[in-house]
């Protein structure tokens, strides 16, 4: 596996380079290593979850080495704190210091060693950690490239890859390997690969293959999966195919709101304003408490109804809420005041004064 891409010689590639060689010439302790990585995450990330205080300062000797294998105790830790940082460096982008980590596991095969019965669950969590951090980096062709060379794959090896090329708009691809996945008979896929696949499906084109995975669904017993149900339905309104999500939604033992926001967001986006609307009248009923996203929404039926007197309780609302919700709601009331609430003459007054916590 390359630490560094050669197809792309940029400053900071090269430097990533440089980091690696003097990694590998100085033969640093794991300790100094991993020390020096939280250094670089936490200046980037200096109120994350990645902190210092993960590592132990005190001075670190042979016989308390985290590689050796009389110190399982303090390997497993470490473990830990390898896919923290790979996360970390996944959530920022920071691919010069994932490669770098990268480096440092290939200095230790023997702790990864897919060889050894006793290391298969650390070989797996790291690995599934360096594929994830690869994909959320956007580097589909590395992310590939180690899981071609994986030692030990799962379901969440699939899952990450899958997630990864759909993430990076290679939808042909991601489809084709949960294809392969689902073929090859050595891996059961979960709730999170069914959530993933629907997650990629927006449009007609899509209907056959949501159909698919609804069956999948049904024959696997994923259909009373909280998730899963609220996937599919997300994934049927935006093919238009209505009568099969609300079909999902009434068949659902358990909601949460995120079940009926997907619901209501989905009549509203497809012009059933009303449906929408009496939805949401029986969401409160059943003492759901909806969030910002239901209210935008309910506010989009409003305006498809030009309901004038419903759109302005939905902005009260907003103002209840917060400035940090309502910051999320400016677009759309905006939008909805100038073209379909107001009459011509007033449409300019009532977007002057929308903002206006007197106006409400």
């Amino acid at each position: 596996m390359p630490i560094c891409t050669p197809k792309a010689p940029t400053q900071n590639n090269r430097k990533a380079c440089v980091y690696v060689r003097v990694l590998s010439i100085l033969q640093l302790s794991w300790m100094s290593v991993t020390k020096w990585l939280f250094s670089k995450l936490n200046s980037q990330f200096p109120s994350g979850p990645c902190s210092f205080s993960l590592i132990s300062t005190s001075k670190t000797s042979a016989s308390t080495n985290p590689f050796s294998p009389n110190s399982s105790t303090t390997f497993s830790s470490n473990v830990i704190e390898i896919s923290r940082l790979l996360s970390n460096c996944g959530r920022g982008g920071n691919l010069r210091v994932g490669s770098c980590l990268h480096a440092c596991i290939i200095k230790n095969p023997p702790v990864y060693d897919a060889r050894n019965t006793f290391n298969h669950r650390n070989v797996y969590v790291i690995y599934n950690s360096l594929l994830s951090m690869y994909c959320k980096c956007g580097e589909v062709c590395d992310a590939v490239k180690l899981f071609d060379r994986m030692p030990l794959k799962d379901t969440v090896s699939w899952n990450s890859i899958i997630s990864g090329f759909l993430k990076n708009g290679k939808l042909g691809s991601g489809f084709g390997c949960f294809k392969s996945m689902f073929d090859s008979g050595l891996y059961r896929f979960d709730h999170a690969s069914l959530t993933t696949i629907l997650s990629a499906c927006d449009g007609i084109a899509f209907l056959g293959t949501v159909k698919m995975i609804h069956g999948l669904v049904t024959s696997n017993g994923y259909e009373n999966e909280i998730t899963v149900s609220n996937a599919l339905i997300t994934a049927y309104f935006r093919c238009k195919c209505y009568d099969s999500g609300r079909g999902v939604f009434d068949e659902m033992v358990e909601r949460n709101v995120i079940t009926w926001t997907a619901a209501i967001s989905g009549l509203a986006q497809n012009e059933f304003y009303e449906e929408s609307l009496k939805l949401f009248v029986e969401m409160h009923f059943e003492l759901v408490v909806p969030n910002y996203l239901t209210y935008l929404s309910v506010l989009l039926a409003c305006s498809g109804l030009q309901a004038l007197k419903e759109g302005r309780q939905i902005h009260g609302i907003a103002w209840k809420l917060g400035g940090s919700v309502l910051s999320a709601w400016t677009t759309t009331i905006q939008y909805n005041y100038k073209i379909l609430f107001s009459p011509p003459k007033r449409r300019s007054k009532d977007e002057e004064n929308i903002f206006q916590p007197s106006t409400v």
